[in-house]
């Protein structure tokens, strides 16, 4: 009977290992549905320049705080915070190229507490300054 349970258990463990299917009752695919996901992703981009709460993202996507940022994290690759610094950013360099307002309009247009905010966080994005980055892109 040992004999027999060991053999079973080693069957068990070679097709776990060398499997690349699992069982439908262990199967799980993480992450947000994509329902789910376009709820918080349409939030975010509507809502960019007032930066909406992390309980309003979730309550989008039906999911409590801590699980929507899990869950966002599996989907995106990244957390939503992140997302949402680099929609702003985006934001920031079609403005920056497209019109011709000031970089303090600009900061706040794209949600951002104050020019010096955007400057910093551009700078960590971008590498350069929202003014070095105009010049740039119109030359």
């Amino acid at each position: 009977m040992y004999a027999d349970q060991l053999a079973r258990a080693l069957g068990a463990r070679l097709l776990r290992a060398h499997s690349n299917r699992l069982p439908q009752h262990v199967a799980r695919r993480s992450g947000l549905t994509r329902a789910q996901l376009a709820r918080a992703l349409e939030l975010m981009d509507v809502n960019l320049s007032r930066s909406p709460s992390l309980e309003e993202i979730a309550g989008a996507a039906g999911l409590s705080p801590a699980h929507f940022i899990r869950q966002f994290k599996a989907s995106m690759g990244m957390a939503p915070h992140r997302y949402l610094l680099r929609s702003r950013m985006e934001r920031a360099k079609r403005l920056l190229r497209e019109t011709d307002r000031s970089v303090a309009q600009i900061a706040f247009a794209c949600g951002f507490s104050h020019q010096q905010h955007m400057t910093r966080v551009f700078g960590r994005f971008t590498g350069t300054t929202p003014a070095a980055f105009r010049r740039a892109a119109r030359s």
